[in-house]
């Protein structure tokens, strides 16, 4: 039922391109929320003939009537399937006869109107054709991206396809750089890039000069997806190149400091070894001195030494590797030690490090009570140690000679090379591919891509309005009668069925040529809690029979209809300051989805967290706005609640105020049950199964909610009693929409449903 209170004419204005607002909202939910909501529930409707059938609607009338007579609307039907399950044969009359209806109405009102039904390629070419002109310049402004793409991806193309021939020329010969692995990786990543630029080039000339309309943003996403992947992989091997560059200028100058101070502390680093061995003495000999303190404490005093002098070095080494990461990726820098490739570096930080702890070790070890038979093994020890040092720098200082030698002979390809490619080898290319990216950032918007793409499908209504085009597509002119999904809606074996809802998709198009302001907002209020991550197992979120993501499509066809839908979740922190804003001067419409009931106390127990509850503190926000002249619907079903150890059930979270405010009772707790009559014991019935899951009640009045709905035949299931209270607060005026008629007897409210079930069952 709808309720009002006696309220001032400035209230009940009219809403522009619709009828009254209330009246506009509660329509939508005829046309998918009386169908999709009360399917949450497992509701189901058969809507034979159709919501609207093939009538022309109040709200499309006065939509057309916007859209004034000095444009002429178009009407383009392409219904050319032969798929049983969107044959041309089963759904193109409903839309046909609608269409003839539009037409007849806008002769009878002078707004001029057209309408044709294609079938053939060349007609269907025709229509392209048309389509696309109304894009006219920005249409050009794309087109002329993608052909400055495309001249730029030749260039580019030429530049990579070169310089991958001089990259595998330089990795086959005997070149210096020829032995860095990054360059076979550059060659193949050259090659990827290549080939991607073919492929990407192939797409986009299909998007755009193929068959159909062109799908320009399409075509661009695809441009700037290569571009970015060009633009990234010759940036990093510009860097490569000159890092590498870098290091080769250092390497083949014999006065660089680098080179001359390597080559030196290499002597001193010999030098050192050798000084061990000597003091430490020969490893082949088993001889040792009487008194070994002297020769142990020269040997830590050197170790401690030589430790300091490696690790200056390392230190000195390590910050030319940070100055020029380039060396690391020498092909002799990675060295094989047993089962593991190592950085050489390691070698070095690893004998400054032993060398020195073995010193340091030793002296403490002298400044202890050792026996003697213990120093001299000692002796012995360090003799072996003298040996392992030595053989671990031995690696260090061959390999690292040889670096400095090959470096000091660096072939002219490979300097040539490192300087182009650093340089200005893609410095062109890079400057064109940024020259692109610019164009694109200023192109104007174009929703041509859409149009294009929905043009493809097939079964679709083209809706042209001047310069502006619109395409329906069979989906939103044929609703599935379950977009839920959780029934089987279909005859026998056939397809699934479907509900025609020809003219509120045409409304739909037609309202967004006619403005782009949102008809009014429409906000959600709902009491949902998630559960935290590391509770989900034990519990479930906190939401009412009515989930928002289970009246999805109800939302997705409110936005279709130029309805801009807010959420306001109550169950969240400082809910009311979260309350949604609305623009000024725009209407808006709360929908009060049903709250969650009390968890009983028994179960509370059971939690090991305890969730929020709905609470009539929470309800009072209902209260506030209907207070403030705001408009609301409720929505409630019949949702059997577990059972209670102490007290009455749980009311439905807002009847309190729909009660006692608006003399309205809403009885969750009771289904409205249909009987049928047994013809031979008079004042029995029985429950019929097909009754009980899809309960036929469609005895809408005359109410302007209820009256787009007169005369269908709905079936419907969950439907909870909503009555006049014994008191009605003075200035409320309650006016059913859909009723129980005067007299009838084979319907009834029920509470004690499990007795019912149990014997359907």
């Amino acid at each position: 039922m709808a309720v009002t209170k006696a309220e001032n004419s400035a209230s009940r204005r009219l809403f522009i391109r619709v009828n009254v607002l209330v009246a506009v909202v509660l329509a939508v939910f005829a046309l998918v929320g009386v169908n999709l909501i009360g399917q949450l529930k497992n509701a189901r409707f058969d809507l034979t003939g159709g919501m609207s059938g093939h009538r022309v609607s109040e709200r499309t009338k006065n939509i057309l009537k916007q859209s004034g007579k000095d444009r002429v609307v178009r009407i383009t039907t392409v219904y050319a399937s032969d798929d049983p399950e969107t044959s041309r044969k089963e759904f193109f009359p409903r839309v046909q006869d609608l269409s003839e209806e539009l037409q007849a109405w806008c002769k009878s009102q002078g707004i001029p109107f057209e309408s044709s039904h294609i079938i053939s390629g060349d007609d269907q070419a025709k229509l392209r054709d048309r389509v696309q002109e109304k894009f006219g310049s920005a249409a050009r402004e794309y087109n002329e991206v993608v052909t400055l793409a495309q001249d730029v991806w030749k260039d580019v193309k030429e530049s990579l396809t070169a310089a991958r021939q001089q990259v595998i020329a330089l990795a086959a010969g005997d070149s210096w750089v020829g032995g860095f692995p990054a360059l076979a990786n550059i060659a193949s990543i050259l090659q990827k890039d290549i080939k991607n630029t073919d492929d990407t080039n192939q797409e986009v000339e299909n998007l755009v000069r193929g068959q159909g309309i062109p799908r320009y943003s399409e075509a661009n996403e695809k441009i700037k997806s290569l571009n970015d992947d060009l633009k990234q992989h010759i940036e990093q091997i510009q860097g490569w190149s000159r890092e590498t560059d870098k290091l080769a200028k250092v390497l083949a100058d014999p006065n660089a400091d680098f080179v001359k101070t390597t080559r030196t502390r290499l002597k001193e680093m010999a030098d050192k070894v050798a000084e061990l061995k000597n003091i430490a003495g020969d490893p082949r000999t088993t001889d040792v001195p009487a008194d070994p303190k002297p020769l142990l404490q020269n040997f830590a005093k050197a170790s401690i030494q030589f430790g300091e002098f490696l690790t200056a070095e390392s230190t000195r080494v390590n910050a030319f590797l940070n100055e020029h990461p380039a060396l690391r990726q020498h092909p002799r820098w990675q060295i094989k030690t047993g089962m593991f490739v190592v950085d050489l570096s390691n070698v070095l930080n690893s004998a400054a490090e032993s060398v020195g702890t073995n010193g340091r070790a030793l002296r403490g070890y002298l400044q202890q009570n050792v026996p003697l038979d213990q120093l001299q093994n000692l002796v012995r020890q360090t003799r072996q140690i003298g040996v392992e040092t030595g053989e671990m720098l031995q690696q260090w200082n061959t390999t690292l000679t040889a670096v400095l030698d090959e470096g000091a002979g660096i072939d002219e390809p490979s300097k040539a090379f490192l300087a182009h490619a650093g340089g200005d080898l893609f410095t062109k290319a890079l400057e064109r591919v940024d020259a692109v990216a610019t164009k694109i950032g200023t192109l104007p918007e174009l929703k041509l891509d859409e149009i294009a793409t929905r043009m493809q499908q097939d079964n679709i209504i083209v809706v042209e309005r001047g310069d502006d085009v619109r395409v329906v597509t069979f989906d939103e002119a044929w609703l599935y009668a379950d977009p839920s999904g959780r029934m089987s809606a279909r005859d026998e074996d056939g397809p699934p069925l479907r509900v025609f809802d020809g003219d509120s998709a045409i409304a739909n198009a037609m309202l967004g040529m006619v403005t782009s302001k949102a008809t009014a907002t429409v906000v959600l209020v709902t009491f949902e809690e998630e559960v935290p991550p590391q509770m989900r197992q034990f519990q479930r979120p906190a939401t009412g029979p009515m989930p928002l993501e289970s009246i999805r499509a109800m939302r997705e066809q409110l936005q279709r209809m130029q309805f801009k839908v807010e959420t306001w979740n109550l169950a969240e922190e400082n809910a009311r300051e979260k309350k949604p804003k609305v623009e000024e001067g725009q209407s808006v419409v709360y929908v009060f989805l049903p709250p969650p009931p009390p968890t009983p106390m028994f179960m509370m127990r059971q939690q090991q967290q305890q969730q929020k509850q709905f609470t009539p503190q929470d309800a009072e926000v209902a209260r506030e706005i209907l207070a403030d002249g705001g408009r609301g619907i409720f929505l409630a079903n019949w949702d059997p609640q577990p059972p209670a150890r102490f007290g009455p059930p749980a009311e439905y979270g807002w009847g309190a105020i729909l009660r006692d405010d608006w003399g309205i009772n809403v009885d969750t707790n009771r289904r409205v049950v249909r009987g049928e009559v047994e013809r031979r014991t008079p004042g029995r019935y029985a429950i019929n199964v097909v009754q009980w899951w899809y309960m036929q009640l469609s005895s809408f009045t005359q109410q302007p909610i209820g009256s787009p709905l007169r005369a269908r035949r709905m079936l419907m299931k969950d439907v909870c009693p909503v009555v006049r209270g014994e008191q009605v607060p003075a200035g409320v005026k309650i006016s059913p929409v859909l009723e129980v008629p005067e007299g009838t007897t084979d319907i009834w409210a029920e509470k004690d449903i499990e007795r019912i079930f149990a014997a359907l069952q």
